[in-house]
C-alpha cells in the first residue's frame, strides 16, 4: 500500500495549512530530514476515530531528491504507532511537497511530519450536542412588525405635524418600533443608555429594509455599515395577530468560522434552491447557513430550501443508491421556519458512514421544487457522493460551496459542477471555469491542479 502511496507522485504547494473546522487534526511532529515522531500525544484519539485523510508534509529541500526511501519509513513509523489507520478505505493518502523551502533555514521552519485529518466516530452524545448548538441559533430569532406599529395600551397623543418638516427632513409621524421595543434614536457611534433603555448594533441594511430610518438619517448613514439604535422596554404584543408578523430578525452573535458565509455573501444568486449537508460535524457551517438565510433581503431571493441527513439513521448496508432518503424540504417562508426544518432533519439522523447520499439529494429536492433557476448546495468535502453516478440526472447548474479542509477538493463535488454547468466557492474564492476540462486544460482548485483522464474522470495532477 505504501509503494502505490509512493509512486503516486506528489502535490506541490507552497505552503500546507492544517484543517481544524469541521473535522479534528492532529500533527505528528518530525525532524527536518528525519523519520522519528517525535511527540505522540493524542495518537490514542485515533485508534477509534474515521479518519479523513493522512497528509505527510515535507519541504523542496533538497530540491535534486526525491526523498522517497524518507517519506516511506515517516509512513511505517505511523503505521507501526496506530496499525489500524491503515484499514480505514476512505481515508485520503497524499504527499505534500511544500514549495517554498528554498534553503535549509526556511525549509526548517515549514512543518515536517504527517498531518491525521480525522472525525470521532458517530456518538448520540456530539449529535445532541450540535442539535443544541441549532437550538441555541433558534433562541436568537425574534419576530418584527415592519409594516405598522404594534398596538399600545395607552395610545400616546397625537402631536401636531409640521408637514414642511415631513416633506423636507423626511420626518416619520408614527412611533417606530426594533424588535418590539420602541425606537428612540438612531446613531453612528455609541449612545449614552439610560433607565429602561437598551442599545443595539446592528447593519444599517437591515433598518432601513423595515423602513425605520428618516431621510435625514438615511442621508446620514446610508454609507454606513452599521447603525447604534437606542431603544425603550419591549411593548405588550399580545394584541398583534400571527397575519401581521412578516419578518424575522437573527440577532447578531460572532461565527466560529466563516468559511461559508463569505462565498454566500459575495455571490449574487439567481432564484436558487438550497441543499444543505445536516450529517455529523456539520453544524459550524449549518449557523453560518442560517445566518445568511436569516438576512432580510434574502426573503425575496431564497424560494426552496431542503437538508438531508444519509438516510435517517439506516444502517449503512441497507443503503441503496437513489433510495437512502432522509431529504427534507419546504419553501422558504421565514428564518424560523427553516431553522425548525433543520432541527428536525438532524433529529432524525446523524450520517453514518462517510460517503452520503448528496446526488439523490439534490434531484429528490428538485423534483420537490423545480421553479429554480440554480442549485445551492452545502457540501461537506471530506465526504464521497455515493451516488455519483446519478449526477447526469440533475440539469439545473448546481454552485457547490465546499465545507471543510485546505488543500485542493474532493473529486466528486468537482464532477457534480462540471457535469451540471455549475461552479465551485471557497472562503476567499470561486472557481468557475471548470468547463477548460472538458477542453483538456488544468484547472487549480486550492492549490491542486486537476484534468480529465482519458476514462473521463477528474484527477489531480501530481508532479
Amino acid at each position: 500500500m505504501l509503494d502505490s502511496v509512493l509512486d503516486n507522485k506528489i502535490i506541490q504547494l507552497p505552503f500546507y495549512k492544517q484543517s481544524t473546522v469541521g473535522n479534528k487534526s492532529i500533527f505528528l511532529k518530525m525532524n527536518f530530514g528525519r523519520p522519528e515522531i517525535l511527540d505522540t500525544t493524542g495518537v490514542s484519539a485515533l485508534y477509534n476515530a474515521e479518519i479523513l485523510s493522512v497528509d505527510l508534509v515535507f519541504t523542496d529541500y533538497p530540491s535534486t531528491q526525491t526523498l522517497k526511501p524518507l517519506n516511506k519509513k515517516r509512513f511505517q513509523n505511523l503505521i507501526q504507532l496506530c496499525p489500524n489507520i491503515v484499514q480505514q478505505k476512505q481515508a485520503q493518502w497524499q504527499i505534500i511537497r511544500q514549495m517554498d523551502g528554498r534553503d535549509k533555514a526556511t525549509a526548517e521552519k515549514l512543518l515536517h511530519g504527517i498531518v491525521v485529518n480525522y472525525r470521532d466516530k458517530p456518538a448520540e452524545a456530539f449529535h445532541q450536542k450540535e442539535i443544541a448548538e441549532i437550538k441555541q441559533f433558534e433562541k436568537l430569532i425574534t419576530v418584527v412588525e415592519p409594516s405598522k406599529p404594534a398596538a399600545i395600551a395607552e395610545p400616546a397623543p397625537k402631536k401636531k405635524v409640521n408637514y414642511w418638516s415631513v416633506i423636507h427632513g423626511g420626518q416619520i409621524t408614527q412611533p417606530r418600533y426594533y424588535a418590539n421595543k420602541p425606537l428612540k434614536e438612531v446613531s453612528n457611534k455609541p449612545i449614552v443608555v439610560g433607565t429602561d433603555e437598551e442599545l443595539i448594533h446592528t447593519s444599517t441594511k437591515t433598518v432601513k429594509n423595515f423602513g425605520l430610518l428618516t431621510n435625514d438619517e438615511q442621508q446620514r448613514f446610508g454609507n454606513t455599515d452599521s447603525v447604534y439604535l437606542l431603544v425603550g422596554k419591549p411593548i405588550d404584543s399580545k394584541t398583534t395577530t400571527a397575519k401581521e408578523i412578516e419578518n424575522y430578525v437573527v440577532a447578531k452573535e460572532p461565527l466560529k468560522d466563516s468559511s461559508l458565509i463569505k462565498p454566500l455573501l459575495r455571490s449574487k444568486w439567481d432564484k436558487p434552491l438550497v441543499v444543505a449537508d445536516v450529517t455529523l460535524s456539520m453544524s459550524p457551517y449549518i449557523v453560518q447557513l442560517l445566518n445568511w438565510l436569516g438576512k432580510p433581503e434574502q426573503k425575496n431571493v431564497i424560494q426552496y430550501f431542503a437538508c438531508f441527513n444519509d438516510g435517517d439513521d439506516m444502517e449503512n448496508e441497507k443503503k441503496k443508491t437513489g433510495q437512502t432518503g432522509g431529504i427534507y424540504g419546504s419553501a422558504f417562508t421565514n428564518i424560523k421556519a427553516i431553522t425548525q426544518l433543520v432541527e428536525s432533519t438532524m433529529e432524525k439522523g446523524s450520517g453514518g458512514d462517510t460517503p452520503e447520499n448528496v446526488c439523490e439529494a439534490i434531484i429528490k429536492s428538485l423534483a420537490m421544487h423545480n421553479d429554480c433557476n440554480e442549485v445551492i448546495l452545502m457540501a461537506d468535502n471530506w465526504a464521497a457522493a455515493r451516488d455519483i453516478e446519478l449526477v447526469k440526472q440533475i440539469h439545473k447548474p448546481v454552485r457547490v460551496i465546499i465545507c471543510g479542509g485546505s488543500t485542493g477538493t474532493h473529486v466528486d463535488y468537482i464532477n457534480i459542477a462540471l457535469q451540471t454547468n455549475g461552479s465551485l466557492h471557497f472562503e476567499d474564492n470561486d472557481v468557475t471555469n471548470l468547463q477548460n476540462l472538458k477542453a483538456g486544460k488544468e484547472v487549480t482548485i486550492r492549490g491542486v491542479n486537476y484534468k480529465l483522464n482519458e476514462a473521463g474522470n477528474v484527477v489531480a495532477v501530481r508532479k
